[in-house]
């Protein structure tokens, strides 16, 4: 696993966030994957916010890693701060906590750029008891749910952050079933190009339906091989081999892949 950030979070123009740390869990399985083409503003966070709640995020944040870091340091300065106070009460309305947090983040983002920033985010919180993940997507690629019938769409349903200081949005629901992953990834992921062709969110999906990854750093690793044999087969579909993105791959864009899934009642005893 990549992260894209430095040792410690830093203060002053160069200012960058501290690495995401994943808060251990004996119910749900958590884990990220980032390639750098060193273009762009990818941000992913992981925030225990409550003995039972956990704070996901992914952000694109517009602009050269010089412009978007300090930006994504804000954030991650709120998150850690406002996401406790926001959610750590026992009978948190978890619908009016998300919405309130990423009204905080909009404005965040305003406030640290010096022009609008436009940041498409998908921002979650997931009820470990309940299996319940709240979410809004703020104009971010859409997040995909897998179940054992089907992949679901958590499709944008708000205007990305970074541009209106009063935007508001709604938080939406899924429930997340035993066994069950999400997959987040970013939008240089999707437009990554093999020639004159893209990646796609249907080619996303399809890999995602056919993978058989029960862990969710395999599921993220698969999907950042499976974008680097695109862009060297073409055309091709699935592949039969695994290869490792390596420094030599031409990746044009920052891709990211952020998965969790719900581990089963049997499996999550054994990991206590």
């Amino acid at each position: 696993m990549r992260l894209p950030f430095s040792s410690r979070a830093q203060t002053g123009p160069s200012r960058r966030p501290a690495p995401a740390q994943v808060p251990p869990s004996s119910t749900v399985d958590v884990a990220a994957c980032y390639r750098s083409a060193r273009v762009g503003g990818d941000y992913f966070e992981f925030v225990r916010v409550a003995p039972t709640r956990m704070l996901l995020i992914l952000l694109d944040v517009a602009g050269d890693a010089s412009e978007a870091m300090p930006v994504a340091a804000e954030v991650q300065e709120l998150l850690h701060t406002r996401g406790p106070e926001l959610f750590g009460g026992e009978e948190v309305n978890e619908a009016d906590a998300i919405a309130e947090l990423v009204l905080l983040m909009n404005r965040a983002i305003l406030a640290a750029g010096e022009r609008l920033r436009h940041t498409p985010a998908f921002v979650a919180c997931y009820n470990e008891p309940l299996g319940v993940l709240t979410y809004i997507n703020a104009g971010h690629t859409p997040g995909l749910l897998k179940d054992e019938n089907s992949v679901e769409l958590l499709a944008a349903n708000g205007l990305p952050l970074g541009l209106f200081s009063h935007s508001t949005h709604d938080a939406q629901i899924a429930v997340i079933a035993p066994n069950a992953k999400v997959l987040l990834v970013s939008r240089g992921l999707i437009e990554t190009r093999s020639g004159r062709e893209e990646f796609g969110l249907e080619r996303l999906c399809r890999f995602f339906q056919q993978s058989a990854a029960t862990t969710a750093p395999r599921l993220c690793e698969e999907i950042l091989n499976e974008v680097s044999e695109f862009i060297h087969a073409g055309n091709s579909g699935l592949v039969g081999r695994i290869r490792k993105i390596t420094s030599s791959d031409r990746i044009d864009n920052d891709v990211t892949a952020v998965a969790f899934g719900r581990r089963a009642v049997a499996a999550a005893a054994k990991a206590t």
